[in-house]
């Protein structure tokens, strides 16, 4: 039904999903699958996990495979950076939070801290 009325709606505007990268996600606790979805006359494969504007979506979502993912990439940062600060190195402590602060921290310099940031120096 719904898929019908974006049929529709793509066709009014002259454009086309890609049926290639489209996956059939349903979000669900029950153990049982749906039947199968079309999209422009072909079926769409039935995934149990989807990644959508970076963030991992699986079927009864748990946030497991996003929490794993986020952490690893965290941690292939830290290791990066463990040089600077890291036990050996010459920077102070306060620098040293600065740096973690800024880059490893997924949003970055906020406005709360913004002035802070270039009120130090390194």
């Amino acid at each position: 039904m719904h898929l019908n009325k974006i049929q529709s709606w793509l066709k009014t505007w002259r454009m086309r999903a890609n049926e290639a990268k489209s996956v059939h996600v349903t979000f669900t606790l029950n153990k049982m699958t749906c039947p199968p979805v079309k999209l422009n006359s072909d079926y769409l494969p039935q995934m149990d996990e989807v990644k959508c504007l970076g963030i991992h979506l699986d079927r009864r979502l748990t946030w497991r495979k996003h929490m794993t993912t986020k952490r690893k990439q965290l941690d292939l940062k830290l290791r990066n950076l463990y040089w600077i600060i890291g036990r050996k190195s010459q920077l102070s402590l306060e620098n040293k939070l600065l740096v973690y602060k800024v880059i490893l921290s997924q949003s970055g310099p906020t406005e709360s801290n913004y002035g802070e940031l270039h009120r130090t120096q390194i």
